[in-house]
């Protein structure tokens, strides 16, 4: 089993060798927008984007509010430098990036209005010591948001992916693969971290995408870990079965990807 830092050192490598293709993987932008649209960024000074990737919740949110001062923190550092460019040819000044973990955040108590999380959380080791760190950064008053995907989230292409995935000898983790994909298991979460009220919302995330589309965001997401367990030569094997199963169930080479997902909004002030 993976000691705690080898699991974070996985996971960086994972990002850094998917950086540069990560963007091609539209939903995560239309997430980011919907879910600082949840965001009293108006009225925001300070605000902490947490697991920011490529930067898409912090560089919406500093669109919206071009005064406020941003911290963007990632664990990968080739996502980061793929954020500070996308950030540069923006024109968006207002976000400092920083490489860390989030055991290791070091930030005062309540120093922030507002703090995110996109996608990241089901990530870390221990969710509960994290998400307690996450809100005791944030001040009276302020919010912190953060994202995960439903239980149904890139059915049924992803079922078919993992279920031939075991032929070859790879099993995801299921626990990261389960994390908090339900209203249930986050409250449960938010109460063992100390706060009982958070708003959860489910949003539907989906559109159209060709097959090939479909191996490409395989291979610039975090399934790519698991793509890199195969072994060398059976992967265009593997490659070959897997895409005639999608292709077989595409409609004139289109597919419906679904990246259905859920935001859970907690207000410090109901803490």
């Amino acid at each position: 089993m993976l000691s705690s830092e080898e699991k974070k050192q996985k996971i960086a490598a994972t990002f850094n060798d998917v950086a540069a293709r990560y963007d091609s993987n539209r939903f995560f932008a239309l997430s980011a927008a919907k879910l600082v649209s949840f965001l009293a960024v108006g009225d925001t000074k300070r605000m902490l984007d947490l697991s920011t990737g490529t930067g898409a919740v912090a560089i919406a949110a500093a669109r919206k509010n071009g005064a406020m001062e941003i911290e963007a923190v990632d664990i990968s550092r080739a996502m980061l430098e793929e954020a500070k460019q996308k950030a540069k040819a923006l024109q968006v000044r207002n976000i400092t990036f920083r490489q860390s973990d989030v055991e290791n955040l070091g930030y005062e108590p309540s120093s922030f209005d507002i703090v995110t999380c996109g996608y990241g959380i089901f990530f870390y080791p221990d969710m509960t010591a994290a998400l307690k760190s996450f809100i005791n950064t944030v001040k009276p008053g302020g919010q912190l948001v953060f994202s995960t995907f439903t239980a149904y989230a890139f059915t049924p292409h992803s079922e078919t992916f993992l279920t031939l995935l075991k032929e070859y000898g790879v099993e995801a983790p299921e626990l990261s693969r389960r994390r908090l994909h339900n209203e249930e298991e986050i409250r449960s979460l938010c109460s063992r971290a100390g706060t009982d009220e958070p708003e959860v919302i489910t949003h539907t995330l989906r559109y159209a995408i060709s097959t090939d589309e479909w191996w490409e965001l395989l291979n610039s997401a975090g399934y790519k870990a698991l793509l890199d367990q195969i072994k060398a030569h059976e992967k265009e094997e593997f490659k070959e079965r897997h895409m005639e199963e999608v292709k077989n169930a595409a409609d004139e080479g289109m597919v419906e990807l679904n990246a259905d997902s859920l935001y859970t909004i907690i207000n410090k002030g109901c803490l």
